[in-house]
């Protein structure tokens, strides 16, 4: 998923709409992005056990900051091996590398505002069928929305070829609009952001 205006991640949630890292970079002054994505390859990943880097997340979430008056976009991925922040053009083609195949990759792009007051995880996605953690969960508080929902990843990160609007403009207004913000593919990805420049 990707979201614009202000930082958040399940791996570095939080219920406060005021985020650490905002008063430690100043973010307020960014535009950003969350971007989630769903059982895909992303290389570059800190976790890899293979030579070439290659991770399949079950999902996984990126900040992309629009950085008003620059000309490109850094890429916040906490679990990437590459320059923390990368820019969008050198993390796109190195972590998300795009292949030729049948199966159409989709990101969902979140504008970040939105998205700190509407998202929540109660971290149910991280228990086996017994309710035994499958990991160490992190040690704050799991993230509820502001109208007090306690779970709606699954919303997030569920995605279909049919949710990609087939009207640029409905995309760009879907990010800003929609509570769980658009679904954009693979070939749209870069167009998508370069689009939020103008």
């Amino acid at each position: 998923m990707a979201m614009v205006d202000d930082v958040a991640s399940e791996s570095e949630g939080t219920s406060s709409s005021v985020l650490p890292s905002e008063r430690l970079l100043g973010v307020s002054s960014f535009t950003h992005t969350p971007c989630y994505w769903y059982d895909v390859p992303l290389w570059h990943q800190k976790a890899s056990k293979r030579s070439d880097g290659v991770v399949l997340w079950d999902y996984h979430v990126i900040c992309i900051q629009k950085r008003r008056g620059e000309a490109f976009d850094l890429v916040w991925d906490l679990d990437s091996d590459l320059p923390f922040p990368s820019p969008l053009t050198v993390y796109f083609p190195e972590a998300i590398k795009p292949v030729n195949s049948p199966y159409s990759r989709l990101f969902r792009v979140v504008h970040a505002p939105r998205f700190l007051r509407c998202f929540a995880s109660d971290r149910s996605h991280m228990r086996d069928g017994l309710g035994n953690w499958l990991a160490l969960p992190p040690t704050y508080k799991p993230i509820t929305s502001e109208d007090g929902t306690t779970n709606n990843l699954d919303k997030y990160i569920q995605m279909r070829t049919a949710d990609v609007p087939a009207n640029a403009q409905d995309s760009l207004h879907g990010m800003l609009l929609n509570e769980y913000g658009v679904v954009v593919s693979e070939t749209m990805f870069e167009w998508f952001f370069a689009q939020i420049h103008q």
